[in-house]
């Protein structure tokens, strides 16, 4: 069950992810000048590409289910904790040819390079999937193109 969030709260939130962004920065822009400035600024292209990527990015997380992108960051954020903790930091293993392979029988280790294949099995599907969508474009562009 969702805790139920004050104004206060939500503000507090808005506030903080805009500071997080440097988005922040653009609400202060404006101090004392005008709207015509300041809408000026956000058209600026590298504003416009930041807020595309930035839609791009919203999209792809409002498709994956909010528990479950809640409980994927405590878990990482536990193991983290959990693995680097200070004395590590201060003094990291070394790991040889012969380390790397005692690692890999280590069923923690085995679960994360599980992970890690499956990122590199969906980045390799998208490569495909935007080799496919480049093709059609240049096909389309080929047709739209006067031939010489």
């Amino acid at each position: 069950m969702e805790k139920t969030l004050t104004v206060e709260e939500r503000l507090a939130r808005i506030e903080e992810v805009l500071e997080k962004s440097g988005l922040g920065l653009l609400a202060q822009v404006g101090a004392g000048e005008t709207l015509a400035e300041n809408l000026g600024l956000l058209m600026e292209p590298q504003v416009l590409r930041l807020f595309s990527h930035g839609a791009n990015v919203l999209d792809i997380l409002s498709r994956i289910e909010p528990a479950t992108i809640g409980m994927m960051a405590s878990a990482l954020q536990r193991g983290l904790g959990e693995t680097f903790t200070p004395e590590v930091m201060r003094d990291p293993p070394r790991v040889g040819l012969a380390g790397i392979l005692k690692q890999l029988s280590d069923p923690e280790v085995q679960k994360a390079l599980g992970v890690l294949f499956l990122l590199l099995k969906a980045l390799g599907k998208a490569f495909g999937h935007l080799n496919e969508d480049m093709k059609a474009l240049e096909a389309l562009m080929a047709k739209m193109m006067p031939k010489k």
